[in-house]
């Protein structure tokens, strides 16, 4: 994140009042406001952040939380590992080592001693086999990632968790370090709060547990605001000064949100339309970060249906689209082309040349040589 610093800290002043862009994606990233959370102590002045969320609430729960509700929920709830925020490298957070068998179908990690929950329960391995075995239970949010894979989760002893896969998966680390990579939650929670055989899901629609710098201090429905206040007993400490507060409130249409901006009324905006930005950029006080993520948009054709079962057809509309076109009318100009399904930051991206760009001459020819020569048929997007 861009930012202007005096004496090697950021006046509140100066704090981001914009956006994290990306070649796809408008608006500060899950990722990006966890960074700017966690790195509170930069900030000189002024100890509440404001930020106007784009999401309404359906649910606190880790196990369940899969939209921008995240934003909220990393501050209160902590992954095993995560990334360190400017590389895929993983790093260490309630585990601070790891190991994977020859055969990557076994993971064992050290977790981090001296860890509490909010609810005062200790952090142990019987958190991360509770938390695991009611995500894949549960089978919603991020559970996709894991039920497939993940066999059972041992506790060897009360700092040492095992994972044993049913197939050798590479990226498991990456799983768990991901924005809902297995937020883990207390068991004491889960036990106390359960009703029947729900695992405590109503309980954790409206309250939280986790081990995060942050608690649940407020949700007001009524008002569509989250207040979040510091945890006293963080394991990660609260040396130098941080935000004691942060305030999400949920605002869902982007031009309030730039109101608020203009106004002072939020520190960070979370959606910003592409053709505000440079206005925005323009104005005293605010500031624009352009950082890339890896989010990617495209359209997906259903190849089992008529007509686009035909690859001829597919390869026409494919030529017949405009790229640089809805580049530049859609996302005003901030928005990198993709030449294959990863994007250029990501680790395994391959450098490939485009497989396609804007030719009507060669839609016009592959759509002659094809099934439907002549057109004439109608697709549905959704």
């Amino acid at each position: 994140m861009n930012r202007q610093t005096h004496g090697g800290r950021l006046s509140r002043r100066e704090l981001l009042r914009g956006v994290s862009l990306a070649g796809a994606a408008l608006g500060i990233g899950s990722a990006e406001l966890e960074r700017l959370i966690r790195a509170g102590q930069v900030i000189a002045a002024g100890d509440t952040l404001v930020v106007a969320q784009d999401t309404s609430v359906q649910t606190f729960d880790p196990q369940i939380v899969y939209d921008n509700t995240v934003r909220i929920t990393r501050g209160v709830y902590e992954t095993l590992v995560a990334l360190d925020g400017s590389t895929p490298r993983i790093i260490p957070r309630l585990a601070t080592a790891w190991t994977a068998s020859p055969d990557v179908r076994q993971w064992t990690l050290t977790l981090r001693p001296g860890v509490r929950f909010h609810d005062g329960a200790a952090f142990t391995s019987d958190a991360v086999k509770v938390t695991f075995d009611r995500l894949i239970k549960i089978n919603r949010g991020f559970a996709y990632a894991f039920k497939p894979v993940v066999a059972s989760v041992e506790t060897p002893d009360p700092m040492t968790v095992r994972f044993n896969l049913s197939t050798p998966d590479a990226a498991f680390l990456a799983k768990l370090a991901s924005i809902s990579g297995g937020l883990v939650v207390s068991p004491k929670a889960v036990t106390e709060h359960a009703s029947g055989d729900d695992l405590a899901q109503g309980w954790l629609r409206d309250h939280t547990a986790g081990t995060g710098p942050y608690m649940l201090e407020r949700w007001d429905k009524g008002q569509q605001q989250v207040t979040l206040g510091q945890f006293p007993g963080y394991w990660g400490g609260w040396q130098g000064p941080h935000f004691k507060r942060i305030i999400f409130q949920i605002v869902t249409e982007a031009s309030t949100q730039r109101l608020m901006l203009e106004r002072g009324d939020a520190d960070v905006a979370t959606i910003v339309a592409p053709d505000l930005i440079d206005a925005l950029a323009r104005r005293p006080g605010i500031k624009i970060a352009e950082n890339p993520t890896m989010r990617i948009f495209y359209i997906a054709m259903h190849c089992q249906r008529e007509p686009l079962k035909d690859p001829k057809i597919r390869q026409a509309l494919s030529y017949a689209f405009d790229y640089d076109g809805a580049r530049q009318a859609i996302f005003n100009n901030r928005l990198a082309p993709l030449n294959g399904p990863l994007p250029e930051n990501d680790p395994a991206h391959l450098a490939t040349p485009k497989p396609y760009k804007f030719d009507l001459a060669k839609a016009r020819q592959l759509l002659s040589e094809s099934s439907r020569p002549k057109g004439g048929f109608t697709l549905s997007l959704f």
